[in-house]
């Protein structure tokens, strides 16, 4: 089923929407949300039956100059080093 996570449709159609919830503008995740985004992430890019290996992206990456999602305060630069 498409989504209806980002503007994009493209992204709506192919992409696996991954909520934490929280805003991270204000605080940083907790390390369990982080643990557990990687052990899902890990599991869909190597397990997950899905014929291709997903890439990894944020909300503000897809709507450019619509949202600061996931906020300033989520690691992204640690997520874009362990998967590219």
């Amino acid at each position: 089923l498409d989504g209806g996570h980002v503007r994009a449709e493209e992204f709506n159609r192919r992409g696996i929407g991954i909520c934490l919830v929280g805003n991270f503008e204000r605080r940083a995740p907790s390390e369990r949300q982080l643990a557990s985004l990687t052990a899902l992430v890990d599991w869909l890019r190597a397990d997950a039956p899905l014929g291709v290996r997903p890439r990894f992206t944020v909300h503000r990456s897809v709507d450019r100059n619509h949202t600061v999602c996931p906020g300033r305060n989520f690691p992204f630069t640690r997520y874009r080093l362990r998967y590219g």
